[in-house]
């Protein structure tokens, strides 16, 4: 079972609708399920995920309207943000962007095991 983020889509405004606890250095185990209002029918929708805004990660929502955070978001603790945007033709749908945030678990120099 994954960690599951909630966010509510409606017009061009994310909402947590639920935000579970998400411990650093996890991989590929959390996901975000988004709910779209109707404006977003027929999008090809991805979000956007950054810690810097130099780095981001894309990760393309499937039918259901979930995607898998990126696991490099998360690896250490401290907050990372996430947006969507949506194409379809020639127009381009954006969110705002909301943060959340990693709570201290496993972290780089956590995974090293230490001398015998």
């Amino acid at each position: 079972m994954k960690t599951t983020i909630r966010v509510s889509c409606v017009d061009q405004a994310l909402k947590f609708v639920d935000r579970p606890l998400l411990a650093s250095g996890g991989f590929n185990e959390a996901v975000v399920v988004f709910d779209f209002c109707e404006k977003w029918n027929g999008f090809a929708k991805t979000c956007v995920f950054y810690r810097d805004e130099d780095e981001l990660y894309h990760s393309i929502l499937d039918d259901d309207g979930i995607c898998v955070v990126p696991w490099e978001v998360y690896s250490e603790p401290g907050s990372f943000y996430f947006t969507v945007f949506g194409d379809k033709g020639d127009v381009r749908r954006t969110t705002n962007t909301l943060k959340y945030k990693a709570q201290k678990g496993l972290t780089g120099s956590d995974m090293i095991p230490s001398d015998p």
